[in-house]
């Protein structure tokens, strides 16, 4: 192996303490003691916070991204039909086809979706909630024939304007959003759901949605469409409606939600701007972000299932030169970019930016507040970052600050999070803090998936994260945020490591590559960590032995889904072949397993098996080998659940009928959904509410005479209560035009 610049040197073991080993180097600074407990592990780091938005293909396989995000300002008015979305104030409010759209078939988020699916990675998809997307023509929302003059045209399109006076004022909006757009409602966000639903390969991770992108900027972005700021009754209103759009076309669907830009948008309603004002008030006085959670809340109570799964936040820090910089930038800059990451967290760091001056909520601890707002307002919701950038990624100086964020992350318990803006090529510094996490040595040998507990007694100077693998191996990440070599002790509490570890080292000293090296652990001492450096630290432990995992596709299927269960058997991290392991399952909920199938474990260790639950089930795998007396099995697996939903079809006898006429709407549910409970709801005003009540039939059909009252169309569907044994049934919509 290539050696790199941290060598060994002897020291004196602590009882129940594991040292790393460090022979003496050239002159270094004594840094702060370092410290994992392997005794007590934490919850599982969801891989879905090492993703990004915009991939391109080399920056994906190198680090080995977790997730691939289809998102930012020209989203919010994408048409999935034909590709087209408005540039809105990023240029000119212009139509355009997909920038990707060349590569596409049949068009670029298609490509992205499939993409994400083929090389094992997550997509998370914006879906529109503002209400128009572009025409598929190259209309521009400031028309230079209809607006005038403007400050600033596009050279290319000389007819469209920047929506500007020649002054810099905003011009008044005096044309409809139908000029350049189409209305996009939950019917059209319903269909779109449902054609990434079947665009999503069989087997892939289901997709996240999120719902819209940065609303409370929609009357900046696109205010050729939305000259007016939204107000909470209005933006919330949207977001229920189209989550519930969301999975009706696709019910495997996660929905997350706002995805907005920033510190504003943390506590104020888009109407008041970045201060207190009546929005606010009318909502109870509490936070945006908070009141976004109540509304969902409140909403999901009325409908009987949860829609919003993931509470979506955005962030770039506001420091002058820090984020979406290209360069480092001087040393003072660059000493606030790797501080800047503490505003993701840490309860202490006032914010060094515009923010301090507001005189409130200037310690911004970003994760710790969506986490409050989450237990106040809407218990078991998720987190996600779904856009931040930290800048400098072509430099050094951003590679250690992007690798602090990912150990942010994945400590913290962000279940996913987008980088944009991501470098463009497999060998740019801000590639390689991706790859310390996630490719050490080029085949996806990466940071643990179980968070451990890891303090550094100065994590301003070198900051640490340890996770430990499903075999028990430990890993840590050591970033050297200073311009010093720092030699410090690393102690690893409650494991007996293995007698050889690998370290694995990004520096300026090699910044087109990553350095590994062997040592010896059976030699306990400090570690020199080198000046501005990353360094993965991969600590086998002694010999685990065999150790049997299982995992589902899915932890929800609609009946008559399928989940594939896939066991992996290990002995000391290492894949057993041609091993046999047995599947057993149970009814939730009961005390009693029964034996399902066995298979044969492959090549590398796994064994799958393809289950069509009927009912909540749970799910074990054993270790079912012929052995010798002496030679140890591996444990059997805890119980892995998958959810059952039922699935419901609607029709209408007559779809047009005559004031005070009768239609019959009718269905069937599917299984064993006799003499449960059914609502036929409809659409009003982007909400669904009851319309008539009635009950399944023991044959598992059902019907409901309606005589509707006044004339109109009436957008109806059918939710079958949820019972011990399923989740609720919730029908595709369908329409009652009323003469």
């Amino acid at each position: 192996m290539r050696a790199g610049r941290v060598v060994l040197a002897a020291a004196v073991a602590v009882a129940g303490l594991a040292a790393l080993p460090q022979a003496s180097a050239g002159a270094a600074t004594a840094g702060p003691a370092l410290t994992i407990d392997a005794t007590h592990p934490g919850a599982a780091i969801d891989p879905g916070v090492y993703g990004a938005s915009f991939p391109t293909p080399a920056f994906a396989a190198a680090a080995n991204i977790s997730l691939s995000r289809w998102g930012g300002n020209t989203t919010t008015s994408y048409d999935y039909r034909s590709d087209f979305w408005n540039l809105g104030n990023d240029w000119y409010f212009e139509n355009y086809k997909s920038k990707d759209s060349a590569a596409a078939s049949p068009s670029a988020l298609d490509d992205l979706v499939t993409t994400a699916a083929a090389t094992s990675e997550r997509a998370a998809v914006t879906v529109p909630v503002l209400g128009w997307v572009a025409k598929a023509n190259s209309a521009c929302g400031f028309d230079i024939g209809v607006y005038g003059a403007q400050q600033s045209v596009d050279p290319w399109r000389t007819n469209c304007g920047n929506g500007r006076s020649a002054a810099g004022d905003d011009l008044p909006v005096t044309r409809p959003p139908s000029d350049t757009s189409l209305p996009f409602g939950p019917g059209e966000v319903t269909g779109m759901a449902a054609h990434l639903a079947a665009t999503n390969p069989a087997g892939a991770a289901p997709l996240y949605y999120q719902l819209d992108n940065e609303p409370s900027l929609w009357s900046s972005t696109h205010r050729d469409v939305q000259p007016a700021a939204v107000d909470g009754t209005s933006l919330f209103a949207k977001s229920t409606a189209a989550a519930d759009a969301v999975l009706a076309g696709d019910p495997s669907a996660i929905v997350t939600g706002p995805g907005d830009w920033g510190w504003c948008a943390y506590f104020y309603f888009p109407q008041d701007g970045c201060g207190d004002g009546a929005d606010r008030t009318a909502h109870g006085g509490i936070d945006l972000g908070a009141a976004y959670l109540k509304a969902f809340h409140d909403h999901d109570v009325l409908v009987g299932h949860r829609t919003l799964s993931v509470l979506d936040e955005h962030f770039y820090p506001q420091g002058g030169g820090i984020a979406l910089a290209s360069g480092a930038g001087a040393a003072a800059t660059q000493a606030l970019r790797l501080r800047s990451t503490r505003a993701l967290w840490d309860p202490t760091y006032t914010d060094e930016s515009w923010i301090a001056t507001t005189g409130v909520n200037t310690h911004v601890m970003l994760i710790p507040r969506m986490k409050a707002w989450v237990d106040a307002y809407y218990p078991g919701t998720g987190l996600a970052i779904g856009e931040y950038n930290f800048g400098a990624l072509d430099t050094m100086n951003g590679a250690l600050a992007q690798a602090d964020v990912l150990g942010i992350l994945g400590r913290e318990g962000v279940r996913w999070a987008a980088l944009w803006g991501p470098p463009e090529t497999a060998t740019s510094p801000g590639t390689f803090a991706f790859r310390m996490f996630r490719n050490l040595d080029g085949h996806g040998s990466g940071f643990g998936t179980t968070s451990l507990p890891a303090s550094s007694a100065d994590q301003g100077r070198l900051a640490v994260y340890a996770a430990a693998r499903p075999d028990g191996t430990v890993t840590a990440v050591v970033i050297n945020k200073t311009a010093a070599d720092l030699t410090s002790p690393v102690t690893v509490a409650g494991g007996r490591l293995a007698p050889t570890g690998t370290r694995y080292q990004y520096s300026a000293g090699d910044p087109a590559a990553i350095i590994t090296s062997s040592f010896d652990t059976s030699t306990l001492g400090a570690v020199t960590f080198p000046a501005g450096s990353i360094t993965t630290l991969v600590l086998p432990t002694a010999r685990p032995g065999p150790a049997l995992t299982l995992r589902t596709s899915s932890a929800g299927v609609t009946y008559p889904g399928t989940a594939a269960l896939t066991a992996r058997l290990t002995d000391s991290g290492a894949p057993v072949p041609g091993a046999l392991v047995g599947f057993y399952a149970r009814a939730r909920g009961t005390s009693t397993w029964y034996a399902v199938a066995s298979r044969t474990t492959a090549a590398n260790g796994t064994a799958t098996l393809v289950v069509r639950p009927t009912r909540h089930m749970e799910y074990s795998a054993h270790d079912v080998r012929t052995l010798g007396p002496s030679a140890p099995r591996a444990a059997s697996t805890a119980a892995v659940g998958v959810l059952s939903r039922r699935s419901t079809t609607i029709g209408l006898s007559h779809p047009s009928i005559r004031l005070r006429s009768t239609t019959v709407v009718r269905g069937s549910a599917a299984p064993n959904a006799s003499h449960l409970a059914l609502t036929v709801q409809r659409l009003v005003g982007g909400t669904w509410r009851t319309f008539a009540r009635s009950r399944v039939l023991t044959s598992g059909a059902w019907s409901v005479t309606l005589r509707p009252t006044a004339r109109g169309r009436y957008v109806l569907r059918v939710v079958v209560a949820a019972d011990g044994t399923h989740l609720a049934a919730v029908s595709a919509s369908r329409t009652l035009v009323v003469r």
